[in-house]
């Protein structure tokens, strides 16, 4: 096909805008391109192109390339005018072609996205790339699964707390995933009463509420009721995450008092 011919030595000639003429015109039946983000178009097309054995592109692999980089371009002007809605939907989109995206953590994607962006402003450069978003994607995912298992791991010292075994809670203590560092096995008992204390202190004396909780009407941590909100389409129980999160807190500074 003459029209993949020209766009291949647009792309080699290295000026977006003329490669950016070739994608779009209608002989080489491609998916639709967006001129606003010719730099990236050319910028991509070029590494993928000098990786290629035969140093050119194929039509099929001009297909969905342009498919996916005018789905990044989407994107990338979607979080230029802070419009979340859309950004969500291009993460999701099959075409974007990114992996392991989860609807729960949609809005810590974008979160992270928008401060990427901005970093990329700052290094002067207009766009994240397909590379920039997978890869938040990837550590958001980590860090929540991260959070999950400490959480679980908490639940598991509470428990040990509970059933009042310093030799169990000193386990619990000790699980990779409750990440608390400086835990000495000869004060296990130690650990046992003080967070047996602060606990009875955290149900007996919950922290007040912030006043943005107080705003939305939410119950402080430890308040009997659990406020519900809905983060990116996923309903989240905050009074439930509030406590736990302050659990962590307590059970590291009690290990560092007493380590």
């Amino acid at each position: 096909m003459a029209a993949v011919v020209r766009i291949n030595n647009a792309i080699r000639n290295g000026v977006a805008e003329e490669t950016v003429q070739e994608l779009m015109n209608p002989d080489a039946q491609l998916p639709e391109v967006f001129p606003f983000a010719e730099d990236l178009y050319q910028r991509e097309l070029a590494t993928l192109q000098q990786q290629s054995p035969e140093g050119n592109l194929t039509h099929p692999e001009l297909s969905v390339a342009v498919e996916m980089l005018s789905s990044v371009a989407l994107i990338n002007r979607a979080l230029d005018a802070g419009d979340v809605n859309t950004v969500g939907k291009q993460l999701t989109n099959p075409v974007t072609g990114l992996m392991d995206v989860e609807d729960e953590n949609l809005q810590r994607y974008v979160d992270d996205l928008i401060k990427l962006k901005q970093q990329a402003r700052e290094e002067r450069n207009e766009f994240i790339t397909w590379n920039d978003i997978q890869g938040c994607v990837t550590q958001v995912n980590n860090t929540v699964h991260e959070e999950h298992a400490r959480i679980l791991a908490i639940g598991l010292i509470n428990e040990a707390l509970d059933e009042g075994d310093a030799k169990k809670t000193l386990q619990a203590l000790q699980l990779p995933a409750a990440k608390l560092e400086g835990v000495e096995p000869n004060v296990a008992q130690h650990y046992q009463d003080t967070l047996v204390r602060a606990k009875r202190e955290k149900a007996q004396y919950p922290p007040p509420r912030s006043l943005q909780e107080r705003r939305r009407g939410e119950p402080a941590a430890g308040d009997e009721g659990v406020g519900r909100r809905r983060t990116g389409g996923a309903e989240e129980n905050t009074g439930a995450r509030g406590e736990q999160e302050g659990l962590v807190k307590d059970t590291e500074n009690t290990v560092l008092l007493v380590a």
